[in-house]
């Protein structure tokens, strides 16, 4: 349940799923970097699992070494190991990838980005209308449990240096939480 709701939170996709890569990209660092720490909130505009309603908030908190999710229901937890790994590639995009929890063998990757007002999510989706990402990156189609056809991506760094460059338009967007101390 904890990785449903980790995936439903920055996918929140209905016709679309995260892709699958065969590895993750760029050089794995062991924790967050300083300008990404902190606590975020989201405000949900739409229902997840029917758990949570339009209007709900979740906190979402980055420590050195863990991601933090906090919601009406539940604290969940995900520290960076060897299936929850936070890379750089080429020196600009930071990209968290955790192993698929249907098909451990492969990767979900996000892109995560930061300033001082706020952490922005770019989950790498896989849309069935839309080959996008086998402009970028080698593929090679599968049969999943189901019988149904699914790509599994392998990325190099260049690869997807240059899909995130091209195709990062709309992030998910949380707001820092700032505490004022001032009295």
């Amino acid at each position: 349940m904890k990785k449903v709701l980790f995936v439903c939170f920055v996918g929140l996709i209905s016709a679309c799923s995260l892709a699958k890569f065969t590895n993750y990209p760029g050089q794995a660092v062991h924790e967050f970097p300083q300008k990404m720490q902190g606590t975020y909130f989201y405000i949900l505009n739409v229902s997840l699992l029917g758990n949570h309603k339009s209007g709900d908030t979740l906190f979402y908190q980055i420590t050195p070494n863990s991601v933090i999710i906090i919601d009406s229901m539940k604290h969940t937890e995900k520290k960076l190991d060897s299936s929850f790994v936070l890379s750089l590639v080429k020196q600009k995009y930071w990209i968290l990838s955790y192993k698929d929890s249907e098909m451990p063998d492969y990767w979900n990757c996000m892109m995560y980005s930061a300033n001082k007002k706020g952490l922005q999510i770019f989950p790498i989706i896989e849309e069935k209308q839309n080959t996008k990402l086998q402009k970028y990156f080698g593929y090679k189609p599968i049969l999943d449990a189901n019988k149904d056809t699914l790509m599994i991506y392998s990325a190099s760094d260049e690869q997807m240096a240059k899909y995130l460059k091209k195709e990062v338009k709309e992030t998910i967007k949380l707001k820092r939480l700032q505490i004022n101390t001032a009295k």
